[in-house]
C-alpha cells in the first residue's frame, strides 16, 4: 500500500511526464541556448552525448576573427622585439697608426619561427666631432655618399655575401688627428633592422660604439661597444633627414 507521499509523487509525475523534448534539453542544453540567442549551429555540430562532450573547436569562427589571418600571422603579431633576434658586439683598437684604427663586428642571432625575420639589415648613423666627412659637417647615415638608394650600410649583394654580420674598419685614419693637431672622435649608432614581407622594417636593437684618435697613439680611446634595445632620438632625426621616405617601427 502506497503512503500518502508516494501517492502525491505519482500524481505529480503523471501530470508532467518527462518527455523526449525535456530529455533533449538536458542532454543538449546548447540547443536551448541556440533558440534563445539565435546562434547558427548546424545539425552535425549537435552530435554528442552532452554539453561537456561537445567539440567547441568546431564552432564557426566569427567574421571578425576570421579576418585576422592565419595562425602563423597571429603568432607573429605576438612576437616581442627580443623574439626577433639578439645582438652581440665587439670592437678593438688596432694599435697601428698606419691602418684603420678600429675593428668592429656586430652579429645578430636570428629569432626562431614564427618570429624569425625574412632578412636582417644594418642601418648606421655616424657623427664626427669635430669636422667634416666628404663635405658634410653633420651626422649622416653611413656610408656617405651612399652606394645605392637604400638606407642600409651594405648593398644587397654585400649583405648576401655576409648575412647577419656587420663589420666596419673605419677609414678615418689617425693621420688626420696628427695633421690637425687635435683629437678626432667618431661615434656610431648601428641599428639592426628586421625585414618581414609586407611590413615596415622593425628595430631589433642597436650598438653604440666609436673611438677617439689623438696625436698620440697611446692615448687613443675606444668608445663602447654597448647594446641597447632601441635607437636614440639622434638616430631617428638623422635617418629622417637623410631618408625621409623610409618607414620603420622603432
Amino acid at each position: 500500500m502506497r503512503t500518502y507521499a508516494q501517492q502525491q509523487l505519482s500524481a505529480k509525475t503523471e501530470r508532467t511526464p518527462f518527455s523526449s523534448a525535456h530529455a533533449a534539453i538536458v542532454q543538449h542544453p546548447e540547443r536551448e541556448v541556440q533558440k534563445r540567442t539565435g546562434m547558427e549551429w548546424n545539425d552535425e555540430e549537435q552530435k554528442g552525448d552532452s554539453l561537456l562532450a561537445h567539440d567547441f573547436s568546431r564552432i564557426p569562427v566569427s567574421r571578425a576573427d576570421a579576418s585576422t589571418g592565419s595562425e602563423e600571422t597571429q603568432k607573429k603579431k605576438l612576437c616581442k622585439k627580443a623574439d626577433l633576434g639578439s645582438l652581440s658586439a665587439k670592437a678593438a683598437l688596432s694599435g697601428d697608426a698606419t691602418k684603420a684604427g678600429v675593428d668592429a663586428t656586430i652579429t645578430v642571432k636570428a629569432g626562431a619561427a614564427p618570429c624569425a625575420c625574412d632578412q636582417y639589415r644594418w642601418l648606421q648613423v655616424a657623427d664626427i666631432i669635430p669636422g667634416k666627412w666628404n663635405g658634410r659637417d653633420e651626422a649622416y647615415v653611413d656610408p656617405f655618399p651612399n652606394d645605392d638608394t637604400k638606407p642600409y650600410f651594405w648593398t644587397d649583394s654585400e649583405e648576401a655575401s655576409s648575412p647577419n654580420t656587420f663589420t666596419d674598419p673605419p677609414k678615418l685614419l689617425r693621420s688626420r688627428a696628427t695633421t690637425e693637431g687635435k683629437a678626432i672622435t667618431n661615434k656610431f649608432e648601428t641599428a639592426c633592422m628586421c625585414l618581414q614581407a609586407g611590413k615596415n622594417d622593425r628595430v631589433i636593437g642597436a650598438v653604440n660604439w666609436g673611438y677617439t684618435f689623438t696625436t698620440d697613439l697611446a692615448k687613443d680611446k675606444l668608445i663602447g661597444p654597448s647594446t641597447t634595445s632601441g635607437v636614440s632620438s639622434f638616430w631617428k632625426k638623422t635617418v629622417a633627414k637623410d631618408f625621409g621616405a623610409y618607414k620603420y617601427d622603432p
